[in-house]
């Protein structure tokens, strides 16, 4: 697993699922763009500007490890109705396609940090 961005983005993260659901790349663009013009400083944002402007050619790359914040969500709203720990992997495994439940785990560690991270930032921003 990557580690997290140094200061983690939950709009460039659904900017990028959007574009990967949906390949809707110039209303992306247009709402990143829109975001920067704001005057905030959001490196996650520009990044998502600039690979949109280059017109790189490809697939953009999905899969599971790509897909931590959705999984992590998932496992989340599966506590939240009583699932079992042991349940709820078995169930994201299935559903994420993901045979290995040790990268399940990983990725709900992955989610972890990255809500608790942001959730330390909103408290002392």
């Amino acid at each position: 697993m990557a580690p997290l961005p140094k200061a983690f983005d939950p709009k460039a993260f659904w900017l990028r699922q959007k574009l990967l659901q949906g390949g809707a790349s110039q209303e992306v663009l247009a709402e990143a763009k829109a975001i920067l013009a704001r005057g905030a400083d959001r490196p996650e944002i520009q990044r998502i500007v600039d690979e949109l402007s280059s017109r790189k050619r490809g697939r953009p790359a999905t899969g599971a490890k790509y897909r931590w914040i959705e999984i992590g969500e998932r496992n989340e709203d599966l506590r939240d109705k009583g699932e079992k720990y042991e349940v709820r992997l078995d169930i994201l495994s299935k559903e994420f396609g993901v045979k290995d439940l040790s990268k399940i785990k990983t990725i709900l560690a992955k989610y972890k940090r990255a809500m608790d991270e942001h959730a330390e930032i909103e408290r002392e921003g």
